[in-house]
């Protein structure tokens, strides 16, 4: 409970019981207690009540778990009692009888309190009332219940964010609805939720002004108690959200200045739901009445066209829908329905940003403890590669990740995580930077290698430590000394078998070491082979990733020629005859790329007709495909091919000199650089190829 709740409590909660049984007893002395008028006439039946309450919070009648009585339990327990003093006065009615429940708790002070405690059930949330009091050995009864019904109910809204309770009363309003005015987006957010629950409007008659106002003095008192004590510890304990409306209450749209700040219970997931659902519900035939459809209609197209993200989408219409407000009359619940698109769109961007940080920073957390935690160096398998955090593993093989130390099999040197290509690699070695890590991986090696005369982990331990290029006062930071040295001696002796029987002889007879001259050049002549056996490797995979290409490319365009041959009508190549003559014109050959870029509504067509010019298809006969030496192939159509024919070839002429321009006739000149990129667009060689292209031609 807060501390003012607190204060408060203890300063005027309620009536000592002492005091309470004296005024029972003289109703006509002043006891400093301040009764409604109907007190003194029913104070017979009222005694009984406090009684009657008094034995159930001692254990005289109880019989149920709780500490507290309930109102069917006081009614029954009342008749109980009446019978036990033969009292023969008429049993008040139920209704009556609350009413005089009412009447005990609303004198000043109150001799008893209304505690309400929050319980989660199969329909959603409920609140218990029970009825305290304090008793002769326990005078802060009253303060126990109120602390016990926070701490409970606190626990309540816990287990619904926990166990994610599927009963939404927004989602079930979308789904009935018939008009957008019969929403009411407020209903179902947290603070209307429980203040619902806490704060009841029971059935009084609206004439008897004495039971309502008692009413709300009883509610006054569970507002200030347990209410609003309850929705500051959610709060401060994070399982509730609040999003400010302030920045609204200021525009001067009807009913701004009435705002208050949205609360929901903190579940992203239902949040990111409920923004859903308010979007879908802005964007449809409900709201489109009210807002300018054209720029709805924008937006949406953005959005499918994946330009800007659903968040953006959200934060758009909600603007647009505040914008509408200020201009016309709409229905006030566009505007908690704007406001809420933006501020939820802005959480959700916020919420979306800090889980992947969280989960990345997991991912990593995960890695390193099982790096650990197995207190070796870490063999990652093929076939285990994908299963490894393969975007963190990525940026380890890049050497981004400076407290791991990371070797390919085969050896592999990236730079660029996005480049690293799992696939290619047999196994990924992985070394904790920790002294036990180290150890263990040291230990293993070397007992390898005593056992089987194997050097595969001993050489792949000098990779991963550098062992020859890093200092020793680096490698000390997470090798111990003692293993340092242990896996420098193993080392030197793992080289001996690639000496020359001769010298293996010579070393052996003398009893000398083998030289460190000697082990360095060993070891360059075994990284001069890896680094030959890697650009093998590197060039293999270039020329794997050019054939890939190029049978998808032939793929595309048998496909199509599949497709035109199909139908009866040959293919119309007019506006792509004049896009690449256009391009020849300003002396620019065209690719496949930059013919695809000036197509605009035409890119599928052009498409399909480069694919058909690429397999040599009869039907574009009049497009001719030239391969170059250097750069891409390019395009020309058979018309400019036999019309300027002798004015191609001196462009091409000019072209593999220095000349950068060149007047094919009075009133046209021909730049031989493309003017988009800045520089010349061909090669040398490139334009000798098409000159003997066109002169075959």
């Amino acid at each position: 409970m807060a501390e003012e709740a607190k204060a408060a409590a203890r300063a005027e909660i309620v009536v000592d019981h002492a005091r309470a049984l004296r005024a029972f007893a003289s109703p006509n002395v002043d006891f400093g207690i301040v009764h409604p008028a109907p007190f003194k006439t029913h104070i017979r039946v009222l005694g009984q009540i406090y009684d009657t309450i008094q034995r159930f919070l001692i254990g005289e009648t109880r019989k149920t778990d709780s500490f507290y009585p309930e109102t069917d339990e006081l009614y029954r327990d009342l008749q109980l009692l009446k019978r036990s003093i033969s009292d023969k006065t008429p049993m008040p009615s139920p209704e009556q009888f609350r009413q005089l429940l009412r009447l005990l708790a609303t004198t000043e002070p109150p001799f008893i309190h209304f505690v309400r405690e929050l319980t989660f059930g199969g329909a959603g949330f409920v609140a218990a009332t029970v009825y305290v009091a304090p008793t002769e050995k326990h005078p802060d009864k009253v303060q126990v219940a109120y602390q016990a019904a926070l701490r409970n109910s606190a626990n309540a809204v816990k287990d619904l964010i926990n166990k994610h309770y599927n009963n939404d009363d927004f989602e079930e309003q979308c789904k009935t609805l018939n008009r957008v005015e019969d929403l009411r987006p407020a209903r179902s957010r947290a603070d209307a939720v429980l203040r619902t629950i806490f704060l009841r409007d029971e059935a009084i008659a609206a004439e008897d002004r004495e039971e309502q106002e008692r009413l709300r003095r009883i509610n006054e008192q569970i507002n200030r108690f347990l209410y609003r004590p309850l929705m500051q510890q959610l709060f401060r304990e994070g399982h509730l959200l609040s999003l400010s409306t302030q920045a609204y209450r200021q525009t001067g749209i009807p009913g701004a200045d009435r705002l208050t700040d949205f609360m929901f219970f903190n579940e992203p997931e239902r949040l990111q739901s409920r923004l859903q659902q308010i979007v879908n519900l802005l964007d449809s035939n409900f709201c489109w009445p009210y807002l300018p459809r054209d720029q709805v209609d924008d937006l949406r197209s953005s959005y499918k066209a994946e330009e800007r993200s659903m968040e953006d989408f959200a934060e758009s219409l909600g603007e647009l829908v505040l914008q509408s407000l200020k201009s016309a009359d709409r229905p006030a619940v566009l505007l908690e329905l704007g406001c809420e698109a933006i501020l939820l769109s802005r959480w959700q961007k916020d919420y979306l940003q800090k889980k992947e940080q969280t989960d990345a920073q997991d991912a990593w957390q995960k890695i390193l403890s099982r790096l650990k935690k197995h207190g070796n160096m870490v063999r990652v398998t093929r076939s285990r590669l994908d299963q490894f955090l393969p975007d963190q593993l990525k940026e380890i093989i890049a050497g981004r990740v400076a407290s791991i130390l990371c070797l390919t099999d085969p050896v592999d040197r990236v730079d660029n995580a996005a480049a690293v290509d799992l696939r290619s690699y047999n196994a990924v070695f992985l070394l904790l930077k920790d002294r036990q890590c180290t150890a263990g991986a040291i230990d293993s090696a070397v007992e390898l290698f005593r056992k089987s005369g194997d050097p595969y982990l001993i050489r792949v331990l000098e990779m991963i430590l550098n062992l020859d290029t890093t200092a020793d006062e680096v490698l000390k930071n997470y090798v111990a000394p003692a293993y340092l040295l242990k896996l420098r001696e193993a080392a030197a002796e793992s080289y001996w078998p690639m000496l020359p029987w001769w010298q293996r002889i010579y070393y052996t007879l003398t009893g000398r070491d083998v030289s460190h001259i000697k082990l360095d050049r060993l070891k360059k002549a075994l990284r001069i082979q890896q680094e030959k056996t890697r650009e093998s490797r590197q060039a293999r995979r270039d020329k794997e990733a050019r054939q890939s290409a190029e049978r998808e490319i032939k793929s595309r365009a048998r496909s199509n020629l599949r497709q035109v041959a199909a139908a009866d009508a040959p293919p119309d190549t007019g506006p792509l005859r004049q896009s690449i003559e256009s391009k020849l014109r300003q002396g620019i050959f065209p690719v496949r790329q930059m013919l695809l870029d000036d197509a605009g509504p035409e890119r599928k067509t052009f498409e399909q007709l480069l694919g058909l010019i690429d397999v040599g298809a009869q039907s574009v006969r009049s497009i001719r495909r030239i391969t170059l030496p250097v750069n891409e192939p390019v395009y020309v159509t058979e018309e400019m091919l036999e019309k300027n024919r002798d004015l191609l070839l001196d462009i091409c002429e000019r072209g593999s000199t220095e000349v950068t321009e060149v007047q094919l006739a009075s009133d046209v000149k021909v730049a031989l650089s493309d003017p988009s990129r800045g520089k010349r667009q061909l090669s040398r060689e490139d334009y000798r190829a098409l000159a003997q292209f066109i002169e075959r031609s």
